[in-house]
């Protein structure tokens, strides 16, 4: 099959259009930073709701992810939010995400602008686990 180049340029154009959807939706969109643990249900409705009797954690996971929202308690804001990479390729393509999109503070650290804040993204490794977790909070300066 033989494509013109307006097909082509055309082809092209949608597959940014999904790849830079796909980015956003992974990345910046889910950030809840301030949002009441109904709020956030409301956005996401399908997330496991978790409580240690004061703490809520509200989380859902993909196969390359688990997202997770984190409350000091159920009539708190969310504080947190935290990002378990599943895959090194998801990380990979986060953290070339954040290089370009966000402010890079060093090779572990971002300053994102969300909504009038500047949001910390900061990557952090646990041997123990043997895993990479973003932790996203509102920085106060």
């Amino acid at each position: 099959m033989h494509l013109n180049k307006t097909s082509q340029r055309s082809i092209m154009k949608t597959l940014m259009i999904i790849t830079l959807s796909f980015i956003s939706h992974t990345g910046y969109s889910q950030i809840m930073l301030g949002y009441t643990v109904q709020d956030v249900l409301k956005q996401i409705p399908k997330l496991q709701h978790k409580s240690n009797g004061k703490e809520v954690y509200l989380s859902y996971e993909t196969e390359k992810y688990e997202w997770i929202y984190y409350f000091e308690d159920e009539n708190k804001t969310c504080e947190m939010n935290m990002v378990i990479s599943k895959t090194n390729s998801w990380l990979s393509t986060m953290i070339e995400e954040y290089n370009k999109n966000a402010v890079r503070i060093s090779t572990t650290k971002w300053d994102y602008y969300l909504q009038g804040s500047v949001v910390r993204i900061d990557l952090d490794y646990n041997k123990e686990k043997d895993q990479y977790t973003f932790f996203y909070y509102k920085r106060h300066d």
